[in-house]
């Protein structure tokens, strides 16, 4: 199954250097919410639900093969947890 707007969000937002543009990845969701259409908003929020349905083992390797570069486990955070957290801060 591929996740266009994750991968976007993850490419775009949670580049390299995610770190120098908020002090943490809820802020880096807020500005995605702030700066993206309500529609890709909306079709990110689906794209988790869906990928959490799913019974597959989220790792770093997921979010490193959609082009991210945040690890989760420093906040400690599973990927799953966070990918839940996310939904959380989503309108």
């Amino acid at each position: 199954m591929k996740f266009e707007n994750i991968a976007y969000l993850l490419g775009a937002y949670f580049h390299q250097d995610w770190f120098f543009d908020a002090p943490n990845s809820d802020d880096i969701v807020k500005s995605f919410i702030e700066r993206e259409s309500s529609a890709r908003v909306l079709a990110l929020k689906q794209e988790i639900t869906l990928l959490l349905l799913d019974d597959i083992e989220l790792s770093s390797d997921f979010i490193a093969n959609n082009n991210g570069y945040y690890d989760p486990t420093p906040d400690g955070l599973t990927v799953r947890e966070w990918f839940q957290n996310i939904l959380k801060v989503l309108p």
